[in-house]
């Protein structure tokens, strides 16, 4: 008999799910052909890297590799951090995500990261708290999908929105959504219009 045991929330609340695996019925459904099956879907699909327990980066993907430029030799073993931009809100968002997984938490949500060149690029990212009985540690998978196109049109799309194209300030649009997002958050504020 098997044991998997799993932290989660029921009703709002902290709770351990404990779930008791008999090996014959582990063995009679499949399940090890149904997880590689699924296993190899994904790293065909998204871009998927692991971490060790300490936030080292352990393997990665072709697609992975493809999409950031670097190689094997040159990201294994370099920390989470690195595939972030080297600023303050990409410290912040590779701070936030190795919190929530290393706490026992999926992390799920749209970054920034940069490749190797330092260009950068948006994901849509998954990030799994697992552990490998094999080296009997935690380990963090990885599961990204690339969303820079639809990022990239949005950002235009918001420009056009709310960008005077004669002077490229600021237009009423936007003026009237910040000024609607201060009240709410009732900040006190002054502004001068000159039409």
């Amino acid at each position: 008999t098997a044991v998997v045991v799993q932290n989660g929330t029921y009703n709002g609340q902290k709770a351990v799910l404990i779930t008791f695996l008999h090996e014959d019925a582990h063995i009679h459904c499949g399940s090890a052909q149904h997880l590689n099956d699924i296993r190899r879907g994904i790293e065909s699909t998204f871009m998927t890297f692991t971490l060790d327990a300490e936030g080292f980066i352990a393997n990665c993907n072709s697609l992975f590799l493809k999409t950031s430029n670097w190689t094997p030799k040159r990201v294994l073993g370099k920390t989470l951090w690195r595939l972030f931009p080297d600023t303050d809100e990409g410290h912040k968002t590779a701070q936030a995500i190795w919190d929530t997984v290393h706490s026992g938490s999926v992390y799920q949500g749209d970054v920034e990261k940069i490749t190797k060149d330092g260009v950068s690029y948006w994901v849509h990212l998954t990030a799994i708290p697992t552990f490998n009985d094999e080296a009997n540690e935690k380990q963090y998978v990885f599961i990204e999908k690339d969303i820079t196109k639809d990022k990239t049109i949005q950002q235009q799309l918001e420009k056009i929105a709310f960008i005077d194209t004669e002077t490229g300030l600021m237009n009423v649009h936007r003026l009237e959504r910040d000024i609607n997002e201060m009240i709410a958050e009732q900040r006190h504020f002054s502004f001068v219009y000159i039409s």
